[in-house]
């Protein structure tokens, strides 16, 4: 059962969950509908649930898939659900295939293989037409929406494993990160390669993001946040920190940016609110009582509604993890809107 949580400000003493729950299992990854009002939830117990957005109310459910789910993608017109099964720190899982739902029923709709290891992400291409993977396998992989084949294949590097992958939108182009911070861009769906740049050196990835004007990006590995400038592919701004980003994610404006993690000097997880204009970070906020040792892995922004994001956090001992809704302001040069 949700617990509603009252709104007030956005400081690090005043919660800011309309409603919070827990969630059996591990959650790691989380997508909203088309129109926002289901919030789907990826699992470690390898099951996707379902629940109102407004509520927090269990839905549907679909349990028994092939490993945990970490990733999860819906597609522009809101008609399909894409998740990927694979062990966030430990390597390749048992599941190297990608599942389609029907989003209004959670009913199956095709298995996609392909892969030779885990698939660690998946996102759809603004216009629908095309769905991208990236796989511990070593390659990113385009496949068609309207049949469910495979488009193209590419090798994003030897022995490395591609950890993101994201359409830019506004730009028939891909981006990809790999495990040690290697940023490519690639031409969408053929997958020639545009460009390459180094984020981090021999630093693990954790969070990537891309602007909703598909003009810059965000990247978050253990030892820092880098900022990088997709029209030209060139890091702006690199920030130092001791965290480890596990997800990001903008704001509709494009204004706010949201790092979810968890600092090495604690066991409560953390999210980080960045003037995305500034490439400032505004507030560092432990997340409130009841989330204490667990690690907030999903954030993804709700559609339609100003502000809302949904939220995962996997339990770093035994139980269940938990699962919100939060209200987090938007900023521009440091200015609350």
């Amino acid at each position: 059962m949700a617990v509603v949580v009252p709104l007030s400000g956005l400081s690090q003493s005043s919660p800011f969950f309309r409603w919070r729950l827990d969630v059996p299992g591990t959650p790691q990854a989380v997508a909203f509908s088309k129109d926002g009002k289901a919030f789907f939830i990826g699992n470690g117990d390898s099951s996707i649930r379902e629940y109102d957005a407004n509520t927090g109310a269990l839905v549907r459910q679909v349990t028994g898939l092939p490993g945990p789910v970490g990733a999860l993608a819906v597609s522009p017109d809101g008609q399909y659900l894409a998740s990927s099964s694979f062990v966030f720190e430990g390597g390749s899982g048992p599941d190297h295939t990608i599942h389609l739902w029907h989003t209004a029923d959670l009913s199956p709709v095709t298995v996609l293989s392909g892969h030779t290891s885990s698939v660690l992400d998946v996102d759809f291409s603004p216009d629908g037409q095309y769905l991208v993977s990236a796989g511990d396998d070593t390659t990113v992989r385009v496949w068609r929406v309207s049949d469910w084949t495979l488009s193209t294949t590419q090798i994003v590097g030897q022995f490395v494993s591609c950890m993101r992958a994201r359409f830019i939108p506004g730009r028939q182009q891909i981006a990809t990160v790999d495990f040690v911070g290697n940023l490519r861009l690639w031409s969408a769906p053929g997958l020639s390669p545009l460009g390459q740049l180094n984020t981090f050196r021999s630093s693990f990835l954790g969070a990537f993001a891309v602007s909703p004007d598909g003009n810059q990006a965000l990247v978050s590995s253990f030892n820092g946040v880098s900022w990088v400038d997709l029209n030209n592919l060139t890091q702006v701004q690199t920030t130092t920190k001791i965290m480890q980003g596990y997800d990001a994610v903008f704001s509709s404006s494009g204004h706010t940016a949201l790092i979810v993690g968890l600092p090495f000097t604690s066991t409560d997880p953390t999210l980080e609110v960045w003037n995305a204009v500034s490439k400032s970070l505004l507030v560092n906020l432990v997340l409130p009582d009841g989330f204490s040792t667990k690690i907030a892995m999903g954030c993804r922004r709700r559609p339609g509604v100003d502000g809302q994001f949904g939220m995962a956090l996997e339990s770093l001992g035994f139980g269940s993890g938990q699962a919100g809704l939060a209200q987090i302001p938007d900023f521009t040069s440091g200015v609350r809107k």
